[in-house]
């Protein structure tokens, strides 16, 4: 059953009705704990360029910062429900990344938008969630 859950977020409205979802678990099942994390990633080439051009100082540290709202206005969605969790910004490739933290974290599950914000990329790349869906250490709740 549900005791510890992963909450991959980027702000994107799937993201939301995800923790719209862990938030009414946790209303029959409250000691559930809940971590949100946001995976950013900015390839090698943008870190130079952060450094290298002085008209786009803080490129690295935009990015950082909209990871923060993106938690931000997911805890929001717990908070405004009465329930407090915990978040963390995290730097890498984001699938890799959000399988690694839940394995390594005992999560018994991750609960996860079917598509984020990053929709055209998605139709491009792959999605996050489509890499995330064979690599994932325990039970996956995809919403849409």
């Amino acid at each position: 059953m549900f005791h510890k859950v992963l909450l991959p977020t980027d702000g994107s409205d799937n993201s939301l009705r995800a923790a719209e979802y862990v938030v009414n678990l946790l209303r029959f099942k409250p000691d559930i704990q809940v971590t949100l994390i946001n995976v950013y990633h900015v390839p090698p080439e943008l870190k130079a360029f952060d450094h290298e051009h002085p008209f786009a100082p803080g490129l690295v540290s935009s990015v950082k910062e909209m990871s923060k709202r993106y938690l931000a206005k997911t805890a929001a969605v717990f908070e405004q429900a009465g329930f407090s969790v915990t978040s963390e910004s995290l730097e890498g490739e984001p699938a890799q990344v959000i399988v690694d933290y839940a394995a390594k974290g005992g999560f018994d599950h991750i609960v996860m938008g079917s598509r984020g914000a990053g929709q055209w990329s998605g139709l491009i790349f792959g999605s996050v969630t489509q890499k995330v869906i064979p690599l994932a250490p325990c039970p996956l709740v995809l919403i849409r």
